[in-house]
């Protein structure tokens, strides 16, 4: 996964730091959560206060336009962004362990 930043901006109403970045793709459509820890890496950022609000993507195009907001705490971003999307990401970090019950649970049954 290769990111290339296109614009960084400051917000200062929110006082969020506002990044578009463009990602290129070696293979499949990459999730939210690993568009948003390479871009943490990449830039030194806490991964607990940034979000990846938009992820673009053409049809038959290897790369997605995407937008963050970057945030001083987890405690601004919840204050700042809508409380349904913040939630709806926080779920997704438990999916795979929450699928996993569940299939041991079908087996049982």
């Amino acid at each position: 996964m290769e990111i290339k930043i296109t614009k960084d901006s400051s917000n200062k109403v929110t006082e969020a730091r506002e990044i578009e970045f463009v990602v290129v793709q070696e293979g499949s459509t990459y999730s939210r959560e690993e568009i948003k820890m390479e871009l943490c890496k990449k830039l030194s950022l806490d991964p607990e206060s940034t979000i990846v609000t938009r992820i673009s993507q053409r049809f038959g195009v290897r790369q997605s336009t995407c937008s963050a907001h970057v945030y001083k705490s987890k405690e601004a971003l919840a204050t700042h962004e809508p409380k349904h999307i913040v939630e709806r990401l926080s779920k997704g970090k438990d999916k795979p362990a929450a699928d996993a019950a569940g299939k041991e649970e079908a087996k049982k049954e």
